[in-house]
């Protein structure tokens, strides 16, 4: 087994670990949030978030990682040819989840910790919009992580 297969295969399972933990989080988790009562919830997305985080920001370095030894020099940000052009493409919709991850860690799920309604509290409406901003803003990075699949498997 070559090093090129080593990191290729770590680069791929890290890919879908991030962007399966993103799908499992919106599509599965997130709506199965209104069977428990809203002090709850609070609690039960800061301890996944928490846990979610370092997965995530696990991910994207190890992904920096083998995609720069992955990606052959001449194709980096090359759009001269359909090959360079995906992976150009990849590599924008990659830093794009980059920024709407930043999002999350730094400002939406800190403000959802802190403005968790305590028990028999109902939720204030920052609470809420906070709670709104993060659902829709990993929507969307769930969506672009899809987008990378597609770009990939295009190339």
């Amino acid at each position: 087994m070559t090093l090129y297969v080593i990191n290729n295969f770590i680069h791929l399972l890290t890919a879908v670990i991030w962007i399966g933990g993103m799908i499992y989080t919106n599509l599965v988790f997130m709506p199965s949030l209104t069977v428990i009562e809203p002090s709850q919830r609070g609690a039960m997305i800061g301890a996944v978030e928490k846990r979610f985080t370092i997965v995530s920001w696990t991910s994207i370095f190890v992904l920096l990682a083998s995609g720069f030894f992955k990606t052959p020099e001449e194709m980096l940000f090359t759009t001269s040819n359909s090959y360079g052009f995906m992976i150009t493409v990849k590599h924008i919709i990659f830093l794009v989840m980059i920024l709407f991850g930043s999002l999350i860690t730094f400002k939406y799920a800190p403000l959802l910790r802190i403005k968790a309604p305590k028990a028999g509290e109902k939720p204030s409406d920052e609470f809420i919009k906070a709670q709104k901003s993060l659902k829709i803003l990993s929507s969307i990075n769930m969506i672009l992580g899809i987008a990378v699949l597609l770009a990939v498997s295009l190339y």
